[in-house]
This record gives C-alpha cells, structure tokens and sequence, in this order.
C-alpha cells in the first residue's frame, strides 16, 4: 500500500513526499528525489542506502573536455549519476523497476505533454515519478501531484523556495523516470557485495563508461583534478577568464559532491557491514572509518572556508589565491590516500566474502 493520495477540487497529491533542497545531506538530486519518492511506498530506500546501491557513494568523477587551451571546460554534471550504470544498479539491488524516458532530441521537441496518462495513473496509484523541472533545471526533482488532470504538476524541487514548484505539463524536463513496480531484491549480503564490486571498478577506472569520454574515474579523476587546479597558477597554461570561473565552480561543486558521497558511504557501510562474515565485517567496517577520515577533512575544509570556496561559504573567486589553490590540490592528495586505504579494505572484504 503506497501513502493516501489526497484530492481537493482539481488538485491531486500524495501526503508526505520530502522537501527536498540543497544543502540538507542530499546534495545528489538523482538520488535525493528517488529517496524522496521511494520514502511514500511500502518499500523505501533511504539516501544513504541507494547512494551505495548504486555506488555512487563510492564513486568520484572529474569531466574536463578534450578541446584546445582557450577552449577547456570542466562541467557541473560531473558527480551526477542518472545514468544507466547507476540505474540498471538501483533496479538490481532495490527490487524496483523504472521506465526511463529521455526526449532530449525528439523530433520537433520533447512533447513532454504525451506523458500526462502516465503519470497521473502513477500518482493516483500513490507513486511519486522522478522528472527534471524543465530545460533549463537539469536537477532530478520528484513529481508528487497533479492539477487539472495533469495539466500541471506539482513538483518537489531543489530550487523551490517553500518545497512545492507548479510545472506545465509541456515545459517538463526532459528526463522522466517513472516506477512501474517492485519485486523482491536480492538478499542485503548480494546486494552489498555488488556495491563493493562497483567502487573497486570505479576506482581502477581510467575512463568510462565510454574510454573515449571526457570522464576520468578513481585515482585518475582526483589527480587530473588537481592537475588542472595547478593550470591556473601556471602562465603558460594560457587559461582565459572564462574558464578560471568555470573551474572554480565546477571545483567547489564537485567537493561538496565528493563530501556528500563519502559522508553516505560511511552510513552505508556500516549498517550493511553486519551482513558480512566476521572477517569481511572487520574489512568493511576499517573502509568506513576511513572514508570517515576523508569526510572530516573534507568538511573541515568546508567549515573554516579556507579551500574550494563558492556560494555556501560567503566568498567569492577574487578570494580564490594561489595559496587557497594549493590547499586544495593538498586536500585532493588526502582524500586520494584515504580512498586508496579504504578501497584496500573493501577489496579484502569482497575477498574474505567470496
């Protein structure tokens, strides 16, 4: 049985779908409005629980594009995660089932009107639908509600100011993720297993999915990030205005993502540790402590604002100094030991396990 679906007039909604926003512990969009939806159903799945699911808790990405000096870009989607690898993870270890639709390049536009059927039949059955808000807000939101027979849906948002965004139906993002059920998963032991399985790979990942691509995965991703932090201190690297402000962006997003992750790996893994042998438990439960290292300097940095500044600590890019840089390429090498200690750990405890 799914939560009440409650009507007054033309207004269609389910009661007790999350706020979701920024800065509230859930700062992956995908997976916060998937926790958001999943949490009004007989089978939800906490945040914490489908970052490692998925592995995203496990994983770091950095995204610089391939083209010429004068032409770089680094790109804020970097620590997104509503791909197939992560999706095809949730579905296999939650037991829920997904019909993604992707309009991005639908002939003559994404019509995302032809949708309205689909997704009112799944709010009155009392499941939320995962949708971005529009074109322009590419952050995973979960819709709750409908006005006028879906003429307009009612969105949790991470942008929304009071916790509800009213959407047109036709100027719906274009990625829309619509539950169609749910069977048993597989049991905790497997499913943590597989977790582990995928922050091994990620972290030995050069290049992915695509080797071609412009996402550098693991211990790569972290030293390409520093490396490119040391372009801007570096004259002959030639990086224009624009690009220094992309970085110091991406850079700082990026950081709070990595944060994010690690602080839900460390929740993850110790309440899925017990599912274990006593050897691969004591493996699981030393990758979590020092994940938990790793998130504490991490946060600390965050806290004092002395590293990878942007709109959560009151400062701005003019305040961005070679000195602040060169703690940040400090605090990358730290995080890069402590994931190579914790991802030691987790690969004796898929040992000990097999």
């Amino acid at each position: 049985m799914a939560r009440a679906v409650r009507r007054r007039g033309n207004r269609v909604w389910i009661d007790g779908v999350p706020i979701l926003g920024f800065g509230r512990g859930i700062e992956c969009a995908y997976i916060g409005a998937l926790a958001a939806a999943l949490s009004v159903t007989d089978h939800p799945s906490p945040y914490a629980e489908l970052m490692g699911f998925s592995g995203l808790a496990f994983r770091v990405r950095w995204w610089v594009s391939p083209q010429e000096p004068g032409n770089r870009g680094w790109c804020p989607s970097t620590p997104v995660g509503e791909f197939p690898e992560e999706g095809d993870a949730i579905q296999r270890n939650t037991g829920w089932r997904f019909r993604p639709i992707a309009r991005f390049t639908h002939p003559g536009g994404p019509h995302m009107e032809e949708l309205i059927p689909d997704i009112v039949a799944s709010i009155d059955a009392g499941i939320p639908v995962l949708a971005y808000p529009s074109i322009h807000n590419l952050n995973m939101g979960t819709i709750y509600g409908y006005d006028d027979g879906g003429v307009v849906w009612l969105l949790r948002d991470y942008f929304s100011v009071d916790g509800m965004t009213l959407v047109p139906a036709p100027d719906l993002g274009p990625v829309v993720l619509i539950p169609t059920h749910w069977e048993p998963p597989p049991p905790r032991r497997k499913a943590l297993l597989d977790s582990i399985a995928m922050a091994l790979r990620h972290w030995a990942r050069r290049r992915g999915p695509d080797p071609d691509g412009p996402c550098f995965y693991g211990a790569d991703a972290l030293g390409q990030w520093a490396a490119d932090l040391a372009l801007v201190d570096d004259p002959a690297a030639g990086i224009t205005e624009d690009e220094r402000n992309n970085l110091f962006f991406v850079s700082w997003w990026n950081f709070c993502a990595l944060e994010d992750a690690r602080s839900a790996a460390v929740s993850f893994l110790e309440a899925a540790a017990a599912d274990l042998s006593a050897d691969a438990t004591q493996h699981v439960l030393a990758a979590a402590e020092a994940y938990g290292r790793e998130v504490a300097a991490l946060c600390a940095a965050l806290s004092s604002a002395d590293a990878f500044l942007g709109p959560w600590t009151s400062k701005t890019i003019a305040d961005w100094t070679p000195a602040v840089r060169a703690r940040e390429r400090e605090l990358l090498s730290r995080a890069a030991a402590l994931e190579a200690e914790a991802i030691e750990h987790l690969r004796r405890a898929a040992e000990a396990a097999s």
